[in-house]
Formats: C-alpha cells, structure tokens, sequence
C-alpha cells in the first residue's frame, strides 16, 4: 500500500501547537509529512 503524502505549514501562535500535534499524528500513522515553518513559527518552537 502506498503511504499518503501531506505538506503541512506551521505559521505562528496556536499553529505551532495544532501543526506539531498533527505532524506527531500523520507520522504514527504513517504518512509522509513534508513541513514548511514560517519566521514567526520558528519563534515560537525555539
């Protein structure tokens, strides 16, 4: 069976905390997960 394939894009604020909580979900399932992380975002995870 193939894997499906996601692109998830993590801005700031509470899409820091919904994209990495769907990011651990798609991976458990086994998908492929390609993410794209904006400024703002990157500020928030560090």
């Amino acid at each position: 069976m193939q894997r499906k394939r996601f692109f998830l894009g993590i801005t700031g604020a509470s899409g820091v905390i919904y994209g990495l909580r769907l990011l651990e979900e798609l991976n458990r399932r086994g998908g492929e997960v390609h993410v794209a992380v904006s400024a703002g975002g990157w500020d928030l995870l560090r």
